[in-house]
Parts: structure tokens; sequence; C-alpha cells
């Protein structure tokens, strides 16, 4: 390139990585003030048509994504028949770089499985696959949070779920038996996936050697059992074995035999991970002190909850969920205790009365009951079909997209074990509770500042997601005991 600007707006500040067709630059957006990142066409590939038809596909391939985990395009443009990509500059290095530094934890590898199998499964719903999961196309911010890239190698298709004839790309350590025939589906990143999974688990990956021995094995051979490897040596028998079956699947010579989504995969190992006869839960928040809550508060009616979607939690003894109210009927009037008769009141003695019996506060009035629980009311902005009015009962409620949770929250956005709920007593007041963020992807909002906690009170809303990023932000509003 004769300049180091691209189209008067992008300084090339320095080379930061390169792949078969294209070079990477730290760059400066001049007319915003910010780093980013570009990806350059390489030169000596300009004249090849199928590649630019590629790049300009990659363009038009993550234009089309607006996911958390997947990394964002900012601009698009061609600058003298060289073709080149905007984007976000990210500074945590990639989970290759992590993965040099040691094993990971098999909860830390859950979190990861999570956030790449949810960026997936968005990719795959929206007929597109990327044909090259690994560790170096996964970015990692500062947060802990990974970003799937480069969808240069991706191919739109029409149907995701049928394989279609195209060309052999991808890396081959990771690439699927399918993909040396060139044939990719869906299919195909979930088998990466997989091989990502045993190269986390194992610290090495399934199949070893030169290509040919690579190819061989995802090919032909039979994956070995993680008991052989040292980092499966402080995990319990029975975790391996299921790890084991788990891997079998996934790793499958035949599409068809895979897991249908990155979500079965993902609760397929957690379920492996219960295996543990000894593993503890893990969903309390080292803070229970009990704590006050105001003396007043106002009912806030919600408008709109009407046709709201109850989720019933299969797989644990179901939080129950009431029906959804009609319009005002929040303010509902204190009855008495249908369980005792009304403590009898004495009439108040003179003040002069030696003798007199003075009667405790609770003995001066009838006992009262709330008519209803604390609540949770599940909403998304903008609104996507999902809405949801649960009763909380119980000292902890956990939260999350998987179907162990007590509440269930079907959503993209929100994580398999997202938050928990400790439920906080107090001499005063009836429990409230305190949401606790678990290591989810998405943060906990509250009034626009992140939490990883907050005592509920009536009317609070948590949001979940980052306003401007993701596609859509889940919002949770508190209605306190009634």
């Amino acid at each position: 390139m004769r300049s180091n600007t691209l189209n008067n707006r992008y300084r090339l500040d320095k080379k930061i990585g390169e792949g078969g067709f294209a070079h990477v630059f730290l760059a400066t957006d001049l007319l915003l003030g910010r780093q980013v990142a570009v990806k350059v066409m390489e030169e000596s590939q300009i004249k090849d048509k199928e590649l630019l038809a590629r790049f300009h596909k990659e363009a038009q391939a993550i234009a089309a994504l607006d996911h958390p985990n997947i990394l964002q395009i900012y601009d698009f443009g061609v600058v003298k028949s060289t073709p080149y990509l905007v984007m976000p500059y990210i500074s945590g290095g990639s989970l290759a770089d992590f993965m040099k530094q040691g094993t990971f934890t098999l909860d830390e590898i859950g979190v990861y499985l999570d956030q790449i199998g949810s960026a997936l499964d968005y990719a795959h719903q929206r007929g597109i696959v990327h044909r090259d999961i690994k560790p170096s196309n996964l970015l990692m911010r500062p947060n802990g949070q990974l970003v799937l890239m480069d969808f240069g190698l991706a191919k739109i298709l029409q149907n995701p779920a049928l394989p279609e004839q195209t060309a052999i790309v991808g890396t081959v350590a990771y690439m699927a038996p399918e993909q040396y025939y060139g044939l990719v589906s869906a299919a195909s990143d979930i088998y990466m996936l997989g091989v990502l999974l045993y190269q986390m688990l194992a610290g090495k990956l399934p199949f070893e050697g030169n290509t040919t021995a690579m190819v061989v094995g995802h090919v032909h051979l039979a994956l070995g059992s993680l008991s052989a490897q040292p980092t499966m040596r402080p995990v319990h028998p029975a975790v391996v074995h299921a790890l084991d079956l788990v891997l079998a699947q996934v790793l499958a010579k035949l599409p068809v035999d895979r897991y249908p989504t990155c979500q079965t995969l993902c609760s397929a190992y957690y379920t492996a991970l219960n295996a543990d006869p000894n593993r503890a839960a893990r969903y309390h928040s080292s803070d229970k002190q009990p704590v006050a809550l105001p003396a007043t508060v106002s009912p806030t009616r919600v408008r709109g909850l009407s046709d709201a979607t109850i989720i019933d939690p299969p797989s644990k003894p179901p939080v129950p969920i009431s029906p959804i109210p009609a319009w005002g009927a929040f303010d509902a009037t204190i009855i008495d205790s249908p369980s005792k008769p009304p403590v009898p009141v004495s009439p108040t003695p003179a003040l002069d009365s030696s003798d007199a019996t003075v009667l405790a506060p609770s003995e001066l009035q009838h006992k009262r009951v709330a008519l209803k629980s604390p609540r949770l009311l599940v909403t998304t902005e903008p609104d996507k079909g999902f809405r949801a009015i649960f009763d909380l009962k119980g000292e902890t409620i956990t939260l999350g997209r998987a179907k162990d949770n007590d509440l269930s929250l079907p959503l993209l956005i929100i994580s398999r074990h997202h938050a928990v709920l400790n439920q906080l007593h107090s001499d005063l007041q009836e429990p409230s509770y305190k949401i606790v963020q678990l290591k989810s992807v998405n943060p906990l909002f509250f009034k626009g500042k992140r939490v990883s906690e907050k005592v509920l009170e009536h009317g609070d809303t948590i949001e979940i997601g980052v306003r401007g990023h993701a596609e859509y932000i889940v919002k949770l509003m508190y209605q306190a005991a009634e």
C-alpha cells in the first residue's frame, strides 16, 4: 500500500497479525479518535476473484450478526482495489495465549464452552457456518469474555442443517471429517468446538502429528480416553467417564451422530460434571447478613404482562408461579389469617392501675398475612416475545438458561447459570432477596451502573446485557411481598 492511512481515516500504526490472505493492523480511527483493528487484503492476492468475493462475504456475514460473543464490524471499504475491514481492537490476547499459561479448571472450561456455543448457535440459526473454530480465532476481553472472530471462511447457506459442496477450508487440526471431502454444515462447527473442548480438558489435541496423521485421525481413528491424560488425574473417575461419552458424541465421524446444537453439548458437559457425587453447590454469596428494608414501599403496577409465557423448570421441584394478575390486582387488601381465631383484646387499663397487664404489640391486633409472595417479572427490550412472572420462594433461587435452574430463561443472552437470588431476613420486614451474579458472560446493571450484587427493593429493575452492544437486554423487575 502506498500510504499508511486508509480512506483518509484509518492510520495503520503496526501489524499485529496475519493470515493466509490478509494482514491485521492496530490502527487509529482519526475521525472518532479511537483504536481499532483493521484487516487488509494481502496485495498479492488481490487478483484472485474468489478470495475477493470471500473477503466481501466476511463483511456481510459479520455485519448481519449482533451477539456479545461475536466480534463486531465497524466499517468496510475498498481503497485502490484493496478491501479492508474495521473491527474493535481487543487487547486481552487470544484463547490460544491463555492456553499456553496452563490448563483450565472444569468450571472455567464450562464458562468458555458456554460463550463459544452461544455465539455459534446464534450464527447457525441465521444460516452462517464459521468453519474455522480454533483458539487463535477467539479473542479475550479484559473481563474474561470471549469473542469469536474471523468469519472470512464462513459459508452462508440457504439451509444450515443441510451440507453443501464447498471448497476445503479450515485448520487441519480442528476440521471435521466431512470437511476433508469439501462438505460443511453447522455440525462441522460443533465438531470443531468438540476438538477445542478436548484440547482444554486434555491439554493437547485429540489427533496430533503431521498433516496426514491428523487427517487420518479425524476421518478414521477412534478417540482415546481422557483417563490417560495427566490433566484428568485430579478429576473424579465418574466425571472422566461421563466426559468421555460427551466427547465421543460431539466428535462422532458422521454429522448426524453429533449433538444437534452447541446448547445440547453444553448441557451434556455440565451433566457430566455432576457425575461427581461430592460436587458442591456453588451458587451462594459469601455475604448473607440480614438487611433492613425501607419501612414503606409503594405498589408498582406493570402493564403488558397479561400474555406472559410461564416457564416451569422441569428438572427441579418448580418454584410456584402465580397467574399474572389483572391490572390493579397488586394493591390487594390484607385479610385476617384463616388459620387462627383473632386474639381477644382487653380494654386498655387505666394509667394508675398498679396491676395492669401489658399486652405485647402482636396481641393488640389481628394477625395479618401477605396475599402474594415476592415476584420477579421478566421481559426483554426490545420485545422478543418472552414475558414471564415468577413467585420467589426459598432460601436460594438459581437463574439461568439451563433447565436445571429454579428460574429457567431460554434466552441466548442469559448464561447457563447466570445469577442467584439469596433470601434475606429482617425482624421488621418481610423477607427480601439479594441478586448475585455468577460467572456469567453478560453483566448485571442497575440504573445504568454495573453491579455484581444488589439487595432488591420494591420496583427495582435489574438489566442483563450491554445497551447498544447486545441484540436485546433482559429486564428483571422485583415486586416485594404484599
